[in-house]
């Protein structure tokens, strides 16, 4: 019954491995960054905790066309998720902290800082013949992690020239808290161009200017490594790489070759060299066994439209609310993962869609999930309290602790020690005439005792570790069943045979006293009947 009961509560934690958990459908109504997601959360009455989540089911390979393999994504945030949730110690080769804290690291990009309030930003270009007519853009980050974008128009013909722009666009900086953060140059064909080609641009120089005309350079690329493209979808990938043979100054620039294959769903550019790029994940053993992509190695996925570089740093076999039934998954630093969603995306739409709570005793849980829909829009909860009440008034759980389990054991132990006392009796009452002859030749019935209590101990001990043994084989093939829902499906996570090896040793000990008492009465049976008595009448 221990072990039924620990099954179906196993499946509850699965399901909800924190007090509470909610969600909607939708993303349900806040735009809020996680921060305030989570301080707004903390005030709720009854909450200690609240860590904001984001999940996609949807998100996918970036296989050039779509129609890549899909999985489960999840956006946790590392620090806080592993003191909250429940774990199972086989869910992975790690401890939860362990497994978890490998995704730590800073939550948003970089980029090229810039110097004060700047207002307007200068790059130098050198365009190919064929993209006059491509736009460029930069995009920035402020304090508060908002990204916006400036046009710089059309990049021009052939041959060095500057392209200036507002850095406030279309708002102006009212908008925006400074410091601000150069984080991308991004180009836009127009309809007409041709595809299938590969365009190169070539960049100098970039520099910004304050409102009081002073001018600092940001970026003379003559250092290496500061800038990488964008990654794509198509076969055709796009490059960035220093040049020396016709620099605007210095001795360097940079070059940004891009494929005109691009539908422009995603953003397409170079952007400043980041530490958190690629994004580290951890990936269900289904997903490294599906794409090829284990620990150490690299890749590229499709979340909310945007396709995200990632680098797998371990593997976990099942995690809580990631189902392997409903395909492999892949878990990111949720702060990382929004920040790089929403920086690149086109619509920047992608925010927290799910809360966990840690919550106080006592709490009124259907008040607080009306609190949080109120505050949130999330519509939809899961509690971990409603779900093991409901695990444990399971008749099936009820009716294995209702004795019946128990008095089958005592009856089987009763008949196992009347087996012994049997036994051991017709065995003493068989070889009388051995005994005797064994005492005639000089052996002391102490003697006699002990080699009785040898032979049948070794029969007792080898019984006893075989029928524990033959015990656990059963009780797994029987318990099967836990493994299999309602509908025939897998179950997860998997039963977890439980074995009270207390009540086990007990009832060893009761079997050794039986043995202990039935060997006496069979030895006083034995005393009873004389040397003489047993070699004359046999």
């Amino acid at each position: 019954s221990s072990t039924t009961e620990r099954s179906f509560e196993d499946r509850a934690n699965f399901d909800a491995p924190v007090d509470m958990r909610s969600f909607s459908e939708g993303r349900g109504t806040t735009t809020d960054s996680p921060a305030i997601i989570e301080a707004t959360a903390e005030e709720l009455p009854g909450v200690e905790n609240a860590s904001p989540v984001f999940r996609n089911n949807n998100a996918e390979m970036a296989t050039p066309g779509g129609g890549g393999m899909r999985f489960q994504a999840l956006g946790l945030d590392p620090g806080e998720t592993g003191d909250m949730l429940w774990f199972r110690d086989d869910f992975a080769n790690v401890p939860v902290d362990d497994l978890l804290i490998q995704l730590d690291g800073p939550s948003q990009l970089a980029g090229k800082a810039l110097p004060g309030v700047p207002t307007t930003l200068t790059v130098w270009v050198n365009p190919s013949p064929d993209v006059a007519q491509t736009t460029m853009r930069a995009r920035f980050l402020d304090a508060n992690n908002v990204a916006w974008t400036a046009d710089f128009g059309p990049v021009g013909s052939a041959g060095w020239h500057e392209l200036t722009t507002p850095i406030g666009g279309v708002g102006g900086l009212r908008e925006h808290t400074p410091p601000f953060r150069l984080i991308s140059f991004e180009v836009y064909e127009p309809p007409n161009a041709r595809r299938g080609s590969q365009k190169p641009i070539a960049i100098d120089d970039i520099s910004v200017k304050d409102a009081a005309g002073t001018t600092t350079v940001i970026e003379t690329f003559e250092g290496s490594g500061g800038w990488a493209p964008l990654p794509q979808r198509t076969q055709l990938a796009d490059a960035f790489v220093l040049k020396t043979d016709t620099p605007h100054g210095g001795r360097q620039y940079g070059e940004f070759v891009y494929s005109a294959a691009n539908t422009q769903s995603t953003s397409q550019g170079f952007y400043a060299v980041d530490a958190i790029v690629p994004l580290g994940v951890v990936v269900s053993r289904s997903f490294s066994n599906s794409t090829g992509l284990f620990p150490g190695t690299r890749g590229l996925v499709v979340v909310n439209e945007m396709v995200v570089p990632i680098t797998v740093l371990a593997n976990y076999d099942l995690f809580p609310t990631l189902p392997g039934g409903q395909g492999p998954s892949v878990i990111f630093n949720r702060d990382q993962i929004l920040t790089w969603v929403n920086t690149f995306s086109l619509s920047q739409n992608t925010f927290a869609n799910e809360i966990w709570f840690d919550l106080e005793e006592g709490v009124d849980r259907p008040e607080l999930a009306g609190l949080v829909f109120a505050e949130f829009g999330f519509d939809r909860w899961v509690d971990l309290d409603e779900s093991l009440r409901q695990v444990r008034s399971n008749p099936l759980i009820v009716a294995g602790g209702s004795g019946i389990l128990v008095v089958a054991f005592l009856s089987v132990l009763g008949l196992v020690g009347a087996a012994m006392l049997v036994s051991l009796w017709t065995a003493v009452h068989r070889r009388r005439v051995e005994f005797a002859v064994m005492r005639a030749l000089g052996t002391s019935r102490g003697q006699v005792f002990r080699v009785l209590t040898l032979e049948y101990l070794v029969v007792i001990v080898i019984g006893l570790v075989g029928g524990a043994y033959l015990g656990l084989f059963v009780a797994r093939r029987m318990l099967s069943f836990l493994n299999v829902t309602e509908g025939g499906g897998r179950v997860e996570p998997s039963f977890i045979l439980q074995t009270d090896w207390v009540f086990v040793g007990a009832s060893c000990g009761v079997v050794l006293l039986v043995f202990a008492a039935a060997l006496l009465f069979a030895v006083r049976q034995l005393a009873r009947i004389t040397d003489a008595q047993a070699l004359r009448t046999e």
